[in-house]
């Protein structure tokens, strides 16, 4: 504490090695993993961190997560690594209280919360969504239930976070597939599930399709729009057709625009292959955790 009372922004004190381990140490500790504190802190109007009776106010402490004071200098006095004390919970705490006064104390959505926190331990699991219901935007309808299943606790956060998604604004179908297959990454992550659940594959396999079906929308309408145009004239509208319709999820991918347009068109076969051969994946994957 002794440093931290020094001043926190000495780039020459936090560039050394003792400085870092003084750190780790005081980051380390399980005070920081506590789900429960989040809350407190972000809430709180002024804060000061307390080590035996020496004490420090909270912004001299952020201090030393600045980016220009997370370097570690090796025997030659020479930057070399950036600590480990920016991959600690305090640390995630310390940005999740930075991006609370950056944006004028308007509340985040809960997912964004969820990232922010994710390394944070509770008793009950269920805690790691609860205690942040407080703090988020739109949990005002969302009902804090301890009799619910973790599972299903799952299942409720990640239609609400994902019928929050704004919509796609071009035919970039397969970066909006992996920020729903991120989605519930993080979810999973959060709620320590690992297994596969028939529900939240069917709530992905969903989303995809109503993903798929407005870009099918968008590249129809790209289409006309270059209708009257030469049609060996690969305008950029079919370039993006092009990127949308080759994407791995739809099946085999579509060496034209043409062939594309028939794959939207065509019977729902190739369509419920891909789910079983996802189903399948899915299953394998997390066959090793139910043993």
């Amino acid at each position: 504490m002794a440093i931290l009372e020094a001043g926190g922004r000495s780039q020459e004190t936090f560039r050394t090695s003792k400085v870092d381990k003084a750190m780790l140490a005081l980051c380390g500790r399980q005070y920081w993993t506590r789900t429960w504190i989040v809350q407190e802190i972000l809430l709180a109007k002024e804060i000061f961190v307390y080590c035996g009776v020496a004490k420090v106010h909270w912004t001299t402490f952020a201090d030393f997560f600045d980016i220009d004071n997370v370097m570690v200098s090796n025997t030659w006095g020479e930057s070399s690594r950036i600590s480990p004390v920016i991959e600690s919970a305090a640390a995630d705490i310390v940005r999740a209280k930075i991006d609370r006064n950056t944006k004028g104390s308007q509340p985040r959505p809960l997912m964004d919360l969820i990232k922010l926190c994710h390394k944070q331990q509770s008793t009950d699991i269920r805690d790691k969504i609860y205690a942040l219901h407080g703090l988020a935007s739109d949990t005002e309808d969302m009902v804090i239930d301890y009799d619910v299943p973790v599972e299903q606790l799952l299942v409720i956060v990640l239609k609400r976070t994902l019928a929050s998604i704004p919509p796609t604004n071009n035919l970039d179908i397969e970066n909006a597939r992996i920020e729903i297959l991120q989605t519930e990454e993080t979810l999973r992550d959060a709620l320590g599930i690992y297994h596969y659940i028939e529900e939240v594959d069917n709530i992905i396999y969903a989303e995809e399709r109503r993903i798929t079906s407005k870009c099918k929308t968008k590249a129809i309408k790209a289409i006309q729009a270059d209708a009257q145009g030469s049609p060996h004239y690969l305008s950029w509208r079919h370039q993006i057709l092009e990127g949308a319709l080759s994407n791995r999820f739809l099946g085999p991918s579509p060496r034209s625009v043409k062939e594309g347009l028939d794959l939207f068109h065509s019977p729902t076969k190739s369509v419920e292959a891909w789910h079983g051969a996802r189903k399948t994946t899915a299953q394998r994957r997390y066959r090793h955790l139910d043993m």
